[in-house]
């Protein structure tokens, strides 16, 4: 009986392997939703500090760069992810990202897991990966739903599933303190009624930067492209006009007291690719959480949000004369039902609201007999 309860107490509910770097927050806020629900997690992830109060376990990237020429550095990634998980008994395995499942599936074969696989990006999956998935996996989470519709095809197997957008925490619009008019105004960029056109991120080919700084040469005065980059090539600043302003980047806490002091959000996601056809833009939910409209692409999720809550456009960002209706389109409106409209969206699309459906989702599919009052020892 001391035995039982002894393996009881070290037995986690659920482990996440989160194949991926720090920025990307989606393991850390699905660690953080399920310790708030009593579940027993850890979440072991890459390059983030280790942290026994939150239940995170950091394992660093090899530096060596012959093992990245010879392709082993990813390999050494799912050892040390390995070993760290070896030693921890567990019920669940979460894999987030690709790189990840073969340590979780070598975890359900060790412990008789159950295995979900939470993918954050769409790409061909190879044959082998293919066969560990459909052989191995007992439910999936991915972005975006016809990205989740792809991805079960691939599979080749009919599996519970859920779609959790990228989407941040909920914010409340009062701690909001706008910054960017006050920082304009103090160098002189920008009177107070500018309209402020805003690209928040970091330099993407298929955001077509090039082409909107080009177009910017032509805005009426009071009008203003916003650059707020991580880090902006010198092409970018050398081609911009009076009309294009860099902004220095801003750190997480302070980027939506930055963002929300602008009229309108840049989405502009133009390519080929599946992954870019079905996007799920974090920096569109942003936004909302911000009260600040959208100017998107024409994809699947940034149409659906746009068309249900009326908070903006979207246009084919090739396009410059549908680019130049747009902006005067949102020149012309009030600003203040735009921003009602944005924040009703964020009402629904934070991450404390879809969080308890996930959760809802894992304990009608995968948590079914782990129960908060009983634990069975693994």
């Amino acid at each position: 009986m001391t035995s039982d309860k002894q393996a009881m107490s070290k037995c986690l509910d659920i482990l996440i392997l989160a194949f991926c770097p720090p920025r990307n927050r989606q393991g850390v806020d699905l660690n953080r939703a399920l310790l708030a629900h009593a579940y027993r997690t850890k979440l072991i992830q890459l390059d983030v500090p280790c942290d026994s109060a939150r239940s995170i376990t950091g394992i660093t990237t090899p530096k060596a760069r012959w093992l990245w020429h010879l392709h082993l550095g990813a390999a050494v990634i799912r050892l040390k992810m390995l070993a760290k998980a070896i030693c921890l008994p567990h019920r669940v395995t979460i894999v987030l990202n690709l790189p990840a499942l073969l340590p979780g599936v070598i975890l359900k074969v060790f412990f008789g897991t159950r295995l979900i696989f939470y993918t954050l990006e769409h790409s061909p999956i190879c044959a082998a990966n293919r066969w560990l998935l459909r052989r191995f996996c007992d439910a999936v989470i991915d972005v975006e739903e016809n990205r989740l519709s792809l991805l079960l095809a691939m599979i080749g197997r009919s599996l519970p599933s859920f779609v959790l957008y990228n989407i941040p925490h909920r914010v409340n619009p009062q701690m909001l303190r706008p910054r960017m008019r006050v920082w304009l105004a103090e160098k002189g960029l920008a009177k107070p009624d500018d309209l402020l056109l805003v690209y928040s991120g970091s330099y993407q080919k298929y955001c077509y930067l090039e082409t909107l700084v080009e177009w910017a040469g032509e805005f009426p005065d009071n009008v203003k492209l916003i650059l707020m980059m991580t880090e902006v090539p010198e092409h970018l600043r050398i081609s911009g006009s009076r009309h294009v302003i860099i902004v220095p980047p801003q750190t997480h806490e302070e980027l939506y007291d930055w963002l929300s002091d602008c009229d309108v959000s840049l989405l502009p996601y133009e390519g080929t690719s599946d992954n870019i056809r079905f996007c799920s833009p974090q920096k569109l939910f942003d936004s909302l959480a911000c009260g600040v409209p959208v100017l998107g692409s024409c994809r699947p999720l940034i149409q659906k949000i746009v068309d249900q809550y009326g908070c903006g456009q979207t246009i084919d960002f090739t396009d410059h004369h549908a680019f130049t209706v747009a902006w005067k389109w949102f020149q012309k409106r009030r600003a203040d039902a735009f921003r009602s409209h944005a924040f009703r969206a964020h009402g629904e699309f934070n991450y404390e609201t879809q969080a308890e459906r996930l959760i809802d989702f894992l304990q009608k599919n995968v948590l079914v007999d782990i129960t908060l009052t009983k634990h069975t020892a693994c």
